[in-house]
């Protein structure tokens, strides 16, 4: 008898922690359904409308020289509904407004990442060795072109 009690504690407890499972994963589901539609673009136009002209009104606002941008092509990501697309560009300025630059674009209102950056300094002939050259890819993905 003592033996059957345990057999149907321990069902009770698993059927519990699935339950736990199963209430976890709906709220994982919904949450990222909750994230595709309120913070990443819907498309592809969309996602280069949101950050086309924000590297270089950023760059400007913080004291950073912004030199030329390039884009990639939106590539399907695998086994997702998303697609991803980067920008490379180059900035120059003094390490302190890079640090802001780079600040930014962590606590930017759309879903940016950074991909590679790299950082050093002016040409030998520069008189001010204070200036630096970061240049910079930033992706984001958006929905659409993915499975």
């Amino acid at each position: 008898r003592n033996a059957a009690y345990a057999h149907l504690n321990a069902a009770k407890a698993e059927l519990a922690e699935v339950e736990r499972t199963a209430t976890a994963k709906r709220q994982a589901a919904d949450d990222l359904q909750v994230f595709y539609e309120q913070r990443l673009p819907p498309s592809a136009s969309a996602a280069r409308n949101e950050v086309a002209f924000w590297p270089e009104r950023t760059a400007t606002q913080l004291g950073l020289q912004y030199t030329g941008i390039e884009t990639t092509q939106p590539v399907p990501v695998r086994d997702s509904r998303l697609s991803r697309v980067a920008w490379r560009f180059t900035l120059r300025g003094e390490y302190p407004n890079i640090r802001k630059f780079v600040y930014a674009v962590e606590a930017a209102e759309q879903f940016l990442i950074i991909d590679k950056n790299t950082l050093a300094q002016t040409g030998a002939q520069q008189t001010n060795w204070s200036v630096l050259e970061f240049e910079i890819t930033i992706a984001t993905y958006y929905l659409g072109g993915g499975k």
